[in-house]
C-alpha cells in the first residue's frame, strides 16, 4: 500500500486517547495517559468538570501529542497534574456548537492551578481554534520546565473569536526553548504580512489579559506579541515579571499594553522592539546596561509610547527611531 491508500482513513488511524462530550459533573482523578496517538485527554463541552492528579506521558516528538485540551465547556478546574507532551501541554480551545448551553463564549469559567508541564510546544496554551469564544480563565501556581514556550496564545484569521478576561499569576519557568510569553493572532495566517483584511466574526480578538508574578530563568526570547493590522492584540497588563533570555521583548500590531515592575534581561540585541504599536506604557522597567540598543521604534502607526519611573541610557544611540515614526511618539517621564 501507498500513502494515498491510507489518506481516507488517516483521521481514524491516529485517534484521541480519551474524549468526553456534553457531560455534566465529571471528575477525572488519578489516571495516567501514556503514548496517546493524538491528544491524550480532550473533554468537549462539559459542565462542572474537574481534572486532578493525572499524569500525561507523551514523547517530545509525538505529532499532535497534546496533554490536556479543554474544548468548550464551563465551570472547569484543572489542578495538580503532571504533563509531558509532544505538543501543547495544557490547552484551551473553543469552537461553535449547536448546543444552546454553550453559546458564545463556548468556554468560560476555568481554573488551572498547581500543574507541572515538563516539555511540549507550550506550558499553558490558548488556541489555535478560538472561534467559539473564551472568557474568564484563571491560571496560577504552575511550573513549566523545558517547554518550547511558556505561555502561548495563538489564533488566526478564519479560526478566531473573542478571547478575554484571562488572568495568569505566579508562574515559574526554566529552560524555555523559544518564547517565555507568546501572543500570535497571525498564526498560520494567509494573506500578505502587514496588509489588513476585513474584520469578520472569525477574526481573532485577544484582549484583557492580565499576567503577573512571572519568573523565567532562561529562554531564547523573553516576550513576543504579534497581532493583526485590522485587529491588534490589546489591553494586556504585564506586571511583576522577571525574565532572563537571549533576546528581549518584541511587539507588532499591539495596543494598550501596560508593563509595570517588568525586568527583561537579554544577553544581546535590542531590549525592546516595537512596531506599529500604540499606547504602550513602561512603568519601572529594568534598563540593562550591556545592550547596544535599548529601544527601537518602527512602523507608521507607532505612537504614545511612554516611559514612567525609568532612567533611560544617556546615549541617544540606544534609542532608535524608524524613519516613519514621529519624534513625539516617545514620552519619557512626562517629557519627550
Amino acid at each position: 500500500p501507498t500513502a494515498s491508500d491510507y489518506r481516507p482513513a488517516r483521521t481514524y488511524m491516529r485517534p484521541y486517547m480519551l474524549v468526553i462530550m456534553y457531560s455534566k459533573n465529571v471528575l477525572i482523578d488519578g489516571p495516567t495517559f501514556r503514548n496517546s496517538p493524538k491528544f491524550a485527554l480532550i473533554p468537549k463541552y462539559c459542565q462542572n468538570l474537574i481534572i486532578r492528579n493525572i499524569r500525561v506521558d507523551n514523547a517530545y516528538w509525538a505529532q499532535n501529542g497534546d496533554g490536556i485540551d479543554i474544548e468548550g465547556g464551563k465551570n472547569v478546574a484543572v489542578y495538580n497534574n503532571d504533563v509531558t507532551a509532544g505538543d501543547d501541554g495544557i490547552c484551551m480551545k473553543s469552537s461553535p456548537t449547536d448546543d444552546k448551553n454553550f453559546s458564545a463564549p463556548a468556554l468560560k469559567n476555568v481554573i488551572v492551578a498547581d500543574n507541572v508541564v515538563h516539555h511540549g510546544h507550550g506550558g499553558f496554551v490558548i488556541g489555535s481554534n478560538t472561534d467559539g469564544g473564551i472568557k474568564n480563565v484563571d491560571v496560577r501556581d504552575c511550573d513549566f520546565i523545558g517547554t518550547d514556550r511558556g505561555l502561548r496564545f495563538k489564533s488566526y484569521r478564519g479560526n478566531g473569536g473573542l478571547v478575554q478576561d484571562i488572568y495568569v499569576n505566579d508562574i515559574y519557568m526554566t529552560r524555555i526553548v523559544k518564547q517565555a510569553i507568546y501572543f500570535n493572532t497571525y498564526y498560520h495566517s494567509s494573506g500578505k504580512a502587514g496588509q489588513p483584511e476585513p474584520v469578520t466574526k472569525k477574526t481573532p480578538r485577544f484582549r484583557d489579559f492580565h499576567i503577573s508574578h512571572i519568573y523565567c530563568d532562561g529562554a531564547n526570547t523573553a516576550v513576543s506579541m504579534t497581532g493583526l493590522p485590522e485587529m491588534p492584540v490589546k489591553n494586556v497588563t504585564l506586571s511583576d515579571i522577571r525574565i532572563t533570555a537571549k533576546h528581549g521583548f518584541s511587539a507588532n500590531e499591539v495596543e494598550h499594553i501596560n508593563m509595570k515592575n517588568f525586568k527583561v534581561l537579554p544577553e544581546s540585541g535590542t531590549t525592546y522592539s516595537l512596531k506599529n504599536s500604540r499606547d504602550v506604557l513602561f512603568d519601572n522597567v529594568a534598563v540593562p546596561h550591556n545592550m547596544s540598543t535599548f529601544l527601537e521604534l518602527s512602523g507608521k502607526k507607532t505612537s504614545h509610547i511612554k516611559f514612567k519611573n525609568v532612567k533611560l541610557p544617556e546615549s541617544k544611540q540606544q534609542v532608535k527611531f524608524g524613519p516613519e515614526v514621529k519624534k513625539n511618539a516617545l514620552q519619557i517621564n512626562g517629557g519627550t
